[in-house]
């Protein structure tokens, strides 16, 4: 087993990667017939339970890596943090503009034609 943890490890070295560059090297683990068959339906493509397993262990990994810059969305700088809350505020404006019966010019506040 401890041949198979170094070759993955060794097979990244090699690729000449940044300091900054980060790699998640995934591997199936040692299962019973039953783990593959709840897992890996078919017994290659994941199914609903096996996709969730995948998504918690990678979301695992890179929350507690210790990364600079981090991959932990909850730790991210947000530095455009209102670009999404002025387009919705945007959005529900115009929408309740259009559902009025006349829209008003801005400036002037007359309705339009």
């Amino acid at each position: 087993m401890g041949d198979y943890r170094i070759l993955p490890r060794s097979v990244a070295a090699s690729l000449g990667l940044s300091e900054k560059t980060r790699l998640i090297m995934l591997s199936a683990p040692a299962v019973n017939e039953e783990q593959i068959l709840k897992t890996y339906g078919d017994g290659m493509h994941l199914t609903a339970d096996g996709s969730k397993i995948l998504f918690d262990k990678i979301k695992d990994v890179i929350k507690n890596a210790d990364w600079e810059p981090t991959l932990d969305w909850d730790k991210m700088p947000t530095e455009y943090a209102n670009i999404g809350i002025d387009m919705h505020l945007e959005m529900m404006i115009k929408e309740t503009e259009d559902e009025t019966i006349g829209i008003t010019d801005s400036d002037s506040q007359e309705i339009k034609p």
